[in-house]
Parts: C-alpha cells; structure tokens; sequence
C-alpha cells in the first residue's frame, strides 16, 4: 500500500525547497531594489533628462539620494528651477524623480515614471498664460505639484497666491489634463 514514512519525507522536503526558493526570490527583489542605492548617479544626467522630458532646468542640485520605500526614487532637497522660459518657477523644493523599475539599473540613463515636486514655492507669470499651457501640453512625463504655494503674478506684482495646493499635470497619447486642488 502507501508507505506514510517516504510520504512525510517528501512532505518535509517540499516545505524547505518552498522555504529556500522564497528566501532566495526575497533576497533577488531586495538586492534588486537596493543595488541602485551603491551608483553614483550623475547630476549632468539628471539635468538633460529633465531638461528633455519635463523643459525643467534645474538651476542647483545640492544632493541626490536614492530611496527605495514607497517605490525607487530619486530625490532632490532645497533644489531651485524653472519650468519653461523663466515662465513657471520652483524655489526651495524637494524633488523626488519616480524610476521605472524596469529600468532601475542603467543608471547612466535616468528612466522615470513621473516628478513629484513637494514643499516649494511655485511663481507664475501671467503674462505668458499661453507659453505655461504650452509647457502643459507639451509635457512628457506625469509632474505633480503637492503641498506647495502657487502664487501668480503679473508684471512682478503678485496678483494672488494659494496655499498648500495639489497640481497633477498628466501627459498621454491622447490628451493633457490639469487638476488644481487648494
């Protein structure tokens, strides 16, 4: 009939290979994750893929660190920039960069998802509304502007100014769309 003793052997044996491949696959996604944090990410690089996908340049980096939780990111402090033509101006923000995971390791060649511009001070010109629609339209990657104060002038009066606003500008094949939340 059934020998019970080989039946618990096998039983036993396919709890440690179920164990060991968890363990290994565990240590292949953490190592996979964290190896990005060991490259020297390069701050020229970072510019010219701003500069192409977002018309961002930056105007002081101080530090890149690369983060891992929530997801793989870049980020930048108390970095100041502009958006366009001098049009759209960021000071004192934290910029995080959302990497594509499937590109984590060429780090010679920044791949991201989408910006997140946290804490800044954001200055719109009025005077240029159709050039800042323009750099909506023409964006190439999802930028979101979180807990920032959005102020609009014209002519270097400031006409108004909202506080702690959520800005999500979304590019897709199809369309733009802006939402402003304050």
């Amino acid at each position: 009939m059934f020998n019970n003793k080989k039946f618990n052997f096998f039983v036993k044996v396919k709890k440690k290979v179920k164990f060991i491949l968890y363990l290994t696959s565990l240590f292949i996604f953490i190592t996979y994750f964290s190896l990005p944090k060991l490259f020297n990410y390069s701050l020229q690089s970072i510019k010219e893929n701003l500069k192409i996908n977002n018309n961002i340049s930056i105007n002081s980096i101080t530090k890149v660190d690369y983060r891992i939780f929530p997801s793989p990111r870049l980020r930048i402090s108390n970095s100041d920039f502009t958006i366009g033509k001098n049009n759209i101006e960021v000071n004192d923000s934290e910029v995080e960069i959302i990497l594509n995971i499937r590109h984590i390791l060429k780090f010679k060649d920044i791949n991201y998802k989408k910006l997140l511009i946290n804490k800044g001070s954001v200055k719109i010109d009025l005077n240029n509304i159709n050039q800042v629609l323009n750099i909506i339209i023409n964006n190439n990657k999802k930028l979101i502007f979180k807990k920032n104060n959005l102020i609009f002038f014209i002519k270097d009066q400031t006409l108004f100014e909202i506080n702690e606003t959520l800005i999500k500008i979304n590019r897709n094949k199809k369309d733009s769309f802006l939402i402003v939340n304050g």
